[in-house]
């Protein structure tokens, strides 16, 4: 995996978080916060794929 693959998948990532975070927002009386884990599932997973390859 090269540096632009990195990168791409990080901007990809933030994008993502920046979305779960809007929904959060969006929802702060809402303890679940399921947009939120999911992202930081997600996160964890694509992580993990870069760290492997």
């Amino acid at each position: 995996m090269d540096k632009k693959e990195i990168i791409n998948i990080f901007n990809e990532l933030l994008a993502k978080w920046r979305v779960a975070e809007e929904t959060v927002i969006d929802n702060i009386g809402d303890l679940d916060h399921s947009g939120l884990e999911q992202a930081i599932k997600e996160y964890k997973i694509r992580f993990q794929e870069a760290l492997d390859s």
